[in-house]
């Protein structure tokens, strides 16, 4: 089975050290292992949850015939690559934008697999069949379908579920974090008390306006 290097979300593209590459004949509409090698390659299985590092190059074959493919022009070419249900719907994967190498004839981009709509559709199931395809759309709107192939999605099993906390522990909300932290941007209005070891003194600082509009400093101190 092969293999895919994932990478989490905040990793930049040019960091990328290994990806899924596809090359794309557009003619036959089938996936070929290089530029210089006409081998079908097969599509691996992915995995709900994952975020797939793909880089996608579209391939032509070349006037004499030869096994070697030509690398169209993409500079006017845009890149779309969705699965979806056998049925064609729901949609439950969609990459619309890619970051494009014209140089290298490649389009890049980390694919999303963690979607809402894949594990609403995938629901208690181990395993799905759905339909992966991969589009291009012209500088003249027109919308070419150069690749469409059945593809399975297996479910996440471990960490599909909400963690149990520790026992022990106590899990602050939202609303009881705010109030008991200092907050890097304070909410208006806020203030900031600071109080002595022994807890007898306290200092508040904040800032207000006036009713001229003026800026005026909150700096007070009061025994506790």
């Amino acid at each position: 089975m092969e293999h895919i290097a994932i990478y989490p979300r905040n990793r930049k593209l040019s960091a990328l050290i290994m990806a899924l590459k596809l090359n794309v004949n557009w003619f036959s509409k089938t996936l070929v292992r290089s530029s210089t090698y006409g081998g079908v390659f097969a599509l691996p299985t992915f995995t709900e949850g994952d975020i797939v590092p793909i880089v996608i190059k579209i391939l032509e074959p070349t006037e004499d015939g030869s096994l070697q493919y030509s690398v169209p022009d993409i500079s006017n070419i845009s890149l779309s690559f969705q699965v979806e249900d056998s049925d064609g719907d729901p949609v439950i994967v969609y990459q619309p934008t890619w970051t494009k190498d014209v140089g290298a004839g490649t389009f890049s981009a980390l694919v999303d697999f963690n979607t809402a709509a894949l594990g609403t559709w995938i629901g208690a199931a181990t395993s799905k069949d759905a339909v992966l395809k991969i589009k291009r759309t012209d500088a003249d709107g027109s919308v070419v379908t150069m690749f469409q192939e059945d593809v399975t999605i297996v479910a996440n099993l471990s960490g599909a579920t909400p963690s149990a906390p520790m026992t022990g522990t106590t899990l602050l909300t939202l609303e009881a974090a705010s109030a008991m932290f200092a907050k890097k941007l304070m909410d208006a209005g806020d203030t900031i008390t600071f109080r002595t070891q022994d807890g007898t003194v306290g200092r508040t600082i904040g800032v207000k306006k006036d009713g001229a509009g003026n800026v005026l400093d909150i700096d007070y101190q009061y025994n506790i």
